[in-house]
C-alpha cells in the first residue's frame, strides 16, 4: 500500500531539520493554494513532499525552477503529464 504524502513528510522532516538551510515542504490538497504558493516563492525550499494534483497546480500558478532540480521522484508521475496544459 503507498504512503501518502504527509506520512512520508512527516517521517523525512525530523531528518531533513537537522540539516542547515534545507526546507522541507509539504503541498497537499485541502490547503489554501495562495498560502502554499507564497510560501514557495518567499522562503524557498529544497525539498517537496507533495499529491500529484497539488504539485501540478503550484507548477501552472507559479514559476517553480523545475529546470534547477538535481533529483525528482514523484509517485504517480503519469497523472501530472496527463493532467498539464
Amino acid at each position: 500500500m503507498p504512503h501518502s504524502s504527509p506520512q512520508i513528510y512527516h517521517v523525512a522532516n525530523p531528518f531533513v531539520s537537522a540539516i542547515p538551510n534545507i526546507r522541507l515542504m509539504l503541498l497537499v490538497g485541502g490547503s489554501d493554494v495562495v498560502v502554499d504558493l507564497k510560501k514557495v516563492n518567499e522562503n524557498g525550499v529544497n525539498i517537496i513532499v507533495g499529491t500529484p494534483g497539488r504539485i501540478a497546480d503550484i507548477m501552472e500558478r507559479s514559476s517553480l525552477e523545475l529546470k534547477l532540480l538535481e533529483v525528482f521522484f514523484m509517485y504517480f508521475l503519469i497523472y501530472i503529464l496527463k493532467n498539464l496544459k
